[in-house]
């Protein structure tokens, strides 16, 4: 038995295809990682992406958190929504026809953007840049429906 187990470890399992969801451009290599609980310090925040990106001396964080269904996701994106209301500062919502976004002041974290795409909420925390925020979240919305995620 113990031969069976040894054999499949050395098998070369890769990577889980959802860190593909994460932009090339920027990405600090090794920083990727799954959270499966307490995503954003969010104990009803569950089943999390995150890696660290670099810009220029910038240095922020991507996420994204993927859920059964819409409905779940809702709930999530309400829930930390609620959080930076009473925690953050500078909420704005910039929710348009095709999803909910914000932003805020996150004590730790700086700036949060933060939106809902299908099954799936993603951010990106720490960059102040508005255009290369959205390419960002543009790209990772993108490849979650890719990957059928959304």
């Amino acid at each position: 038995m113990g031969r069976a187990v040894a054999a499949r470890l050395d098998a070369d399992a890769g990577m889980p295809s959802e860190l593909a969801v994460f932009p090339s451009e920027g990405l600090i290599e090794g920083t990727q990682r799954y959270m499966a609980r307490d995503v954003l310090g969010q104990s009803a925040l569950k089943n999390g992406f995150s890696a660290d990106y670099k810009h220029g001396e910038t240095e922020f964080k991507l996420f994204f958190i993927l859920h059964d269904n819409t409905e779940a996701a809702n709930e999530s994106y309400r829930v930390y929504h609620e959080f930076m209301q009473q925690y953050g500062k500078n909420l704005q919502d910039h929710s348009g026809e095709e999803f909910p976004l914000f932003s805020a002041q996150d004590p730790y974290y700086g700036t949060v953007v933060t939106m809902q795409s299908g099954k799936a909420v993603l951010g990106i925390m720490g960059l102040d840049d508005p255009e290369l925020v959205n390419e960002y979240l543009k790209q990772m919305a993108s490849k979650l429906s890719l990957q059928d995620l959304t």
